[in-house]
């Protein structure tokens, strides 16, 4: 796997279990739709334009992994 892939891959496992944690914690089901919901509610969240790049790259993974 090439080094950018690689790190996408960890960036987006990281954001995906930042997701989750935060649902654990609040307490809430973790789902697919729980998770994408959380990714979207950070995406809104941040003004950083590479994190909201990021938040949507680990969407679009979700997205393409329950197809």
């Amino acid at each position: 796997m090439p080094k950018t892939e690689q790190a996408y891959s960890s960036e987006i496992c990281a954001l995906i279990g930042r997701a989750v944690a935060e649902l654990l914690e609040s307490g809430e089901p973790v789902g697919r739709h729980n998770i994408l919901i959380r990714l979207q509610i950070h995406s809104a969240q941040t003004t950083d334009e590479q994190m909201k790049a990021a938040i949507q790259r680990a969407f679009r993974s979700l997205i393409d992994r329950f197809q």
